[in-house]
């Protein structure tokens, strides 16, 4: 409820309770009282005035309350009885607690309202929540000590670690088939494919618990729910399909935007919205605030500020934990543990360019940095397979990955350039011999499996291509024909049943008398060819000089 709404409903006689905390001495009628009021509370200083009044008992339970408020997506609130229950249980009980509250209700610094199935309970109004995040960062940055750096046991510093990790899925993605169920959840059958592609399973091991990613590796899925809601993905009709115009944008992003998506992606899957919303708006706040590279105690500055017994815990550390380590996914901060403080973070210095290179070994190995570009790593990708992800990741270039770039219309001297232009190292004339050995056959003749959909009325033809779903598995199109992916009958079907045009039940087969058509060379294998473009050799090099030029300029 807006605050100047719930102000202008309450009586004179609440206003004037108001109106005297104010200092205002306001006579007149009752729509007098509330325009003073309103003006003090909502557009003025009033809630620094209350807040001032306040007594060190009714700041405390006012603390409680801001810590406690859960979000549903809707509002922030926190049931009365369920207020009462945590201050017994995890605040050692504190006297007066219902007096309290009701002086705050008083104030409106909590305002009463009706929690579904829950009964009475409190929110707290925008403008009293913004002064108390300014007032209690001040406070928990105060309380927070530095612990220095020898006495610390490093649990994770990451990097970008989990964004190289969610390149590398991706890049999988658009060069191999990877199976949903109906329900548009990755088969778990899939994940001895998709589990080398992460480094972060060596430090974050955690599974999901519940629901239908139930026994995936949290960081997995993340990296899935994360694509998804970048658009970069999609996940219907059993199987997972690269997005190509947002993977485009998402490839050639400076890292640390890229960071930033990921990390509102991030809170949005990985924070429930049931936590402790304003607290862990505040405690954000007080994180990337934090000066860089020092340790800070959390555990201990939120003890301190909530006035905890020696070792006592609630539900903020909890809240607290979790946020440092979705933050330190992705390499805002690093955390570990103090003998003394328990858990400890350190705010990481901003990666502000990736200057790495690819570097082609004479075995047909290539290594890449993890600073290099998320381009080159996408890049590489796409004509190698990865054997090992490290700090250098391994890749090995063959005869079957190289060919697939031929799918998407390379050449031999697209890909000898390309080399040329990103390898930290000279290319050996023993690798490009290789390559050339192996694109030969290529360039002689090629073999498609594919389904030709053949039209006699050239509207339905036109509507056919005109359709969004067609562009995801249409390979070619010429003279009243569509070249689509075998693969892709069912959804062809559907489009032709909703353009009142359904196809014999029968898939026709090719006699010898009967006509045939050449599908261009290069035309990619795969569900989503539209989005697939990005793989073409003139259009993936492009991309790639943006990115490295967005880079260097930074």
């Amino acid at each position: 409820m807006r605050l100047d709404y719930y102000l202008a409903n309450l009586t004179k006689q609440k206003l004037l309770v108001i109106a005297e905390s104010l200092g205002e001495n306001v006579d007149g009628n009752k729509e007098k009282v509330a325009r003073s009021v309103i003006q003090s509370l909502v557009h003025g200083s009033g809630y620094a005035q209350l807040f001032d009044t306040l007594s060190d008992h009714d700041k405390r339970i006012l603390r409680i309350a801001f810590v406690e408020m859960i979000g549903d997506g809707f509002v922030v609130s926190i049931s009365k009885s369920r207020l009462l229950h945590l201050i017994e249980e995890s605040y050692d009980g504190i006297p007066d607690v219902i007096a309290s509250m009701n002086h705050l209700a008083d104030l409106t610094m909590l305002i009463p309202t009706q929690i579904w199935y829950l009964g009475d309970g409190f929110e707290m109004p925008r403008e009293c929540f913004d002064l108390l995040k300014g007032i209690y960062k001040e406070e928990v940055a105060r309380l927070t000590p530095c612990v220095p750096g020898e006495r610390v046991t490093v649990e994770r510093s990451l990097g970008s670690m989990f964004a190289n990790d969610m390149i590398r899925l991706v890049t999988y993605i658009s060069t191999h088939s990877v199976s949903a169920t109906k329900n548009d959840v990755v088969y778990k059958r899939e994940l001895q494919r998709i589990k080398p592609l992460f480094r972060t399973l060596y430090y974050q091991k955690e599974e999901i618990e519940e629901g239908p990613w139930a026994g995936f590796p949290e960081v997995v899925y993340l990296a899935f729910q994360v694509l998804k809601d970048l658009s970069v993905i999609s996940i219907g009709n059993g199987a997972v399909h690269p997005q190509g115009k947002l993977l485009r944008e998402m490839l050639i992003l400076p890292i640390d935007e890229l960071q930033r998506q990921i990390r509102e992606s991030l809170f949005t899957n990985f924070l429930s919205p049931r936590l402790q919303s304003h607290f862990y708006a505040l405690l954000f706040e007080i994180i990337m605030s934090a000066r860089e590279e020092t340790w800070h105690a959390a555990y201990h500055g939120i003890s301190s500020w909530l006035e905890l017994v020696e070792g006592k815990r609630c539900a903020a550390h909890n809240t607290a934990a979790r946020l440092i380590s979705v933050l330190a996914l992705i390499g805002h901060v690093d955390f570990g543990f103090d003998q003394e403080f328990g858990l400890v973070y350190k705010r990481c210095r901003p990666i502000s360019e990736r200057q790495g290179r690819i570097s082609v070994q004479p075995n047909l190995d290539i290594l890449v940095p993890d600073d290099a570009h998320p381009m080159l790593h996408f890049f590489v990708g796409q004509f190698a397979t990865l054997k090992r992800a490290d700090e250098m990741s391994l890749y090995v270039m063959d005869r079957e990955s190289v060919l697939q770039l031929c799918d998407h219309g390379w050449r031999e001297e697209d890909l000898n350039d390309a080399l040329d232009k990103y390898s930290a190292v000279t290319v050996g004339s023993s690798i490009k011999r290789s390559i050339r050995d192996w694109m030969v056959a290529y360039s002689r003749a090629v073999i498609w499996d594919a389904m030709f959909v053949r039209f006699e009325q050239e509207e339905i033809f036109r509507a056919f291509l005109a359709d969004p779903r067609s562009k995801k598995c249409t390979v070619d199109a010429f003279d009243q024909v569509v070249v689509t992916m075998r693969s892709a009958e069912k959804a062809v079907r559907e489009i032709l049943s909703d353009l009142g045009a359904p196809a014999p039940l029968e898939v026709r087969s090719v006699t010898e008398d009967a006509p045939t058509a050449k599908a261009k060379r290069g035309a990619p294998n795969k569900a989503n060819t539209q989005a697939l473009r990005v793989l073409q050799s003139r259009e993936l090099v492009r991309l790639i000089d943006i990115a490295l030029c967005a880079r260097s300029s930074v």
